[in-house]
Order: C-alpha cells, then structure tokens, then sequence
C-alpha cells in the first residue's frame, strides 16, 4: 500500500469519507488505495480444487483471521466445467492484534479476479459458532460437486450457498445427512426439527422448480426433542426466522415478513407476505416491496394490519419504506437533509440508515444512524418527528447511538 508523506491513516480515512459523501473524483482512487485488494483465480476450477484453497489464496494477498465467520452469507456459482460464475461472501473475525475485520468478498470488473473490501468490524455479536465458516469446507470436502449436479440440465449455472447453523424446522425436503464415512444419506426425521450447518448446492434461478440439494454434516451437529407445537407459537413483534428473514407479528395469528425471493447472486430480492395462522401458511401481499431494489432487510414493523415500515440497505446507505393499505402500495420515505461540519468549512450527511419508527405522544419518531464505517461523533444517530403518519418528517436533534431502538 502506498504511503503519501505528511497524510496519515486517520486522515486518509477522513478523506475517503469526504469522497464518499461528495462523490468526489478521489473517491475510487481512495478507496483502491486504503481497502480494495484483488485476486485472480484463473486456474481455479470447483471441481479440481476446494472452496477453501480459494479462500487460502484470499488469505496470502489480505491475511484473513482464523477462525472466520460469516457476517452475512455465502455464494458462489460455476457452470458445468467447474468454472466460477460468480461469487459472493461477507466474512468477519478478530485478528492477531485483537481487532475485528470484516471482508467483502465479491466479482470483479476484471475475468477471472475477485475484488476483496475490507475495514473494521464493531458489531461483536456476529461472530457467534452458528456463523462458523469452517463447517462450509468440511461438508465440501465430502462431496462431489460434479456428481452432485450430473442429474440437472447441463446448461444450466449452479451454485453453492452456505449461510451458518440453520433450523428447517420439521420440513426434510432436500436434506442429505454426511458425517458417517459414506456418501449423502436421506434420514426421516418425522417430528424432530432439523438442525446443522447447511451447506445448499442449487440450480441459480431454478430453486422454485428445481429443490436444491442441502447438506448437513451430522458430526457437527445435534438434533432436537420432538418440537411441542405449543412453543412454535409466534411471538407478537418483531422477530426474525432461521432463514433470517425479517417478520413482524400483530397477533399470534396475524402477522407479516419479508421473505426472500432470490438471493442466488449475493443481494437478495424480498416479497411481502402476509399469514393470518401463525406463519402454517403465508400469502404473497406484494412481490416486490423495494420497487426493483436488492440488498439486505433492515427491519419491518406494522402499527396495524394497514400501517407499517421497513427497510432495505445496500451499500453505505439504507432506504426506509411506509405502507398504509397493508403493503399493497409501498413508497419511499424521504428524510430533510442535515449537514455536519467535515473539516474546514466542508459539511456532509453521516445519517443515511434509518431504524424502525416508534409511536410515542401520538407522534412518530424514527432515528437515522450512520453507515457501517461512519465515525462522526461516535456514532450518533439522528431524530426526526412525524406528525402525519409518517408521511413527512422534521429534524429534531442529535442523539446518542443506543438511542430509539426500537
């Protein structure tokens, strides 16, 4: 990394902000320079070589930590030859020096190369065993990928997709068993719910149609007593499922989610459902809720059957939506602008991902938080008010970052 005299790290981070806010030209020359590294993988076919001496190569040009988790998920695609296609994973850990990282992961402009975004991580609570990366190479390392996929249409891209320790529930369909010296076994479970680091192999746009193929290594994992249905009762609020999909319940009965529709290209695209029997059975309310946007959920919350928000980050920055006919109708919320001082007499907006609302004297109030690398003031948050149901909002003031969550 090259090293300007007289520009320090603390500085230099400054200034890519700066870009970052402003758009400036120095924006991508900025950030090649403090955190986008590159490797090439000409040579790497998923057939011949492991997912995990691609993630060695990642490691020899960015020193990965070890152990590593997975802070959001895991995907990779490849076509019949073993070629990749495509590829996707956010990863964290604590390295030598005791500092959480975080890594993205991802396809370059360039063939054949992955580009690799990388900073510091404050959010400790991802890295929980459940989210262990490890796992993903040991259910690999017993399969054949190209025996796996021989029975699907040649033409076809596949992918590989691991997303940590996950509950199916009592629902088999799709689940092999490894672990016990042979090749994949199907074990009828019955009324025990199915638990274990999964690994999914699936046909890329094909999962409604074609069921992708989900691996559990049982040495690693432990199944459960037989579930009492009187526990799987939901929980009135918000709550988020195995698949981690958003959910917010009015009732034990009513309730809505943000279910994903499609997350076979790293983002992921949500439809909004609706269940009036405790999540047995769930109705499409509105197919594309963030109007044509990918990315991650954030939050969902409904005041009523009729009134409700949510959420959807990408990137540096998160949009939040409001319904007033129960989802049917979804439309952006806007925010008045406010401006921070910077350095010299340069401002910007910090506040970009904004939280859930919350009722409070008959008003709405929401805070807007900063950006997984904002540093503005430690992190504060700002307020705004509503006093039309969250059609408009007014700026109220600067609050604290454990402020209005809600």
């Amino acid at each position: 990394m090259t090293i300007i005299i007289g520009i320090t790290l603390f500085t230099g981070f400054k200034t890519y902000q700066i870009a970052q806010a402003f758009g400036s030209p120095l924006n991508r020359n900025i950030e090649e320079w403090l955190y986008i590294k590159t490797v090439d993988y000409e040579n790497f076919n998923v057939f011949d070589q492991s997912v995990e001496e691609l993630f060695t190569m990642i490691d020899e040009e960015v020193d990965l930590p070890d152990p590593l988790y997975i802070y959001n998920e895991f995907d990779l695609e490849f076509d019949r030859s073993g070629q990749l296609t495509s590829f996707y994973a956010a990863v964290t850990g604590e390295n030598e020096e005791g500092v959480f990282e975080w890594f993205l992961i991802s396809d370059s402009d360039e063939p054949n190369q992955l580009t690799i975004n990388s900073g510091e991580n404050p959010d400790r609570e991802v890295l929980s065993n459940n989210m262990l990366l490890s796992p993903l190479f040991d259910t690999l390392d017993q399969l054949s990928l190209e025996e796996t996929i021989e029975t699907w249409p040649a033409e076809e891209v596949f992918g590989i997709y691991y997303d940590g320790y996950r509950s199916w529930g009592t629902n088999d369909t799709g689940i092999y068993y490894l672990g016990n010296g042979g090749g994949p076994i199907r074990i009828e479970l019955y009324d025990q719910e199915i638990l274990g680091y999964t690994v999914s192999v699936y046909v890329s746009g094909k999962t409604e149609t074609i069921t992708p193929m989900r691996y559990i290594d049982s040495s690693l994992n432990v199944l459960s007593e037989p579930i009492d249905p009187e526990s799987e009762k939901p929980e009135i609020g918000y709550q988020v499922d195995e698949q981690d999909q958003k959910m917010y319940y009015l009732t034990e009965e009513i309730g809505y989610r943000l279910a994903v529709l499609d997350a076979a290209t790293g983002s992921r695209w949500y439809g909004l459902e609706k269940t009036e029997d405790a999540g047995e059975s769930w109705v499409s309310v509105n197919p594309d809720p963030f109007d044509g946007r990918s990315g991650s959920s954030t939050g969902l919350k409904f005041f009523n059957e009729d009134f409700g928000f949510m959420a959807i980050a990408r990137r540096d920055q998160a949009t939040l939506f409001r319904t007033e006919n129960g989802g049917e109708i979804i439309s952006p919320v806007t925010f008045p602008d406010v401006q921070v001082p910077l350095i010299d007499d340069e401002t910007y907006n910090p506040f970009r991902f904004p939280d859930m609302p919350y009722e409070e004297n008959d008003e709405l109030y929401v805070t807007v938080g900063q950006d997984p690398n904002g540093d503005y003031n430690s992190g504060a948050k700002a307020l705004y008010k509503s006093v039309d149901d969250g059609k408009t909002w007014t700026y109220v003031d600067e609050v604290g970052i454990g402020f209005g969550n809600d």
